[in-house]
């Protein structure tokens, strides 16, 4: 199986590879899409923990300023919070799950040494 890492960062040269191998490049436009989400729900959820982070604090100091009624609102914030962030990482999970199993089914890139030609059929 292809690693991951050297697929997305070498997406042009995989692309060519396969076409040279003819096979369809077809599975490296979903897996860009299944990276494309997977990037946006990590800074989803970054920016939700952000928030999550800053909110927490804030409710440290309005207990200690005794004011438990704002506290409890900025909990109820907090607790949104982790469940979209809980949202985010399902997204994120599933996305590398896809992009697993589409590297899976791509055949290995031939070597530089090898001379490109038809296969047999």
């Amino acid at each position: 199986m292809l690693d991951l890492t050297y697929v997305r960062e070498n997406l042009d040269h995989v692309r060519t590879q396969l076409v040279a191998r003819e096979f369809p490049p077809t599975a490296l436009e979903d897996f860009e899409r299944a990276d494309a989400k997977r990037r946006r729900s990590i800074a989803e959820a970054d920016q939700l923990n952000a928030e999550r982070n800053e909110a927490s604090r804030e409710i440290g100091a309005l207990i200690k300023a005794g004011h438990k009624e704002q506290a409890d609102e900025r909990r109820k914030l907090v607790g949104e919070l982790k469940e979209r962030i809980a949202v985010t990482e399902q997204v994120r999970i599933k996305a590398e799950e896809h992009m697993r199993h589409i590297l899976s089914t791509l055949p290995n890139l031939p070597h530089a040494s090898v001379p490109l030609g038809r296969r047999k059929r």
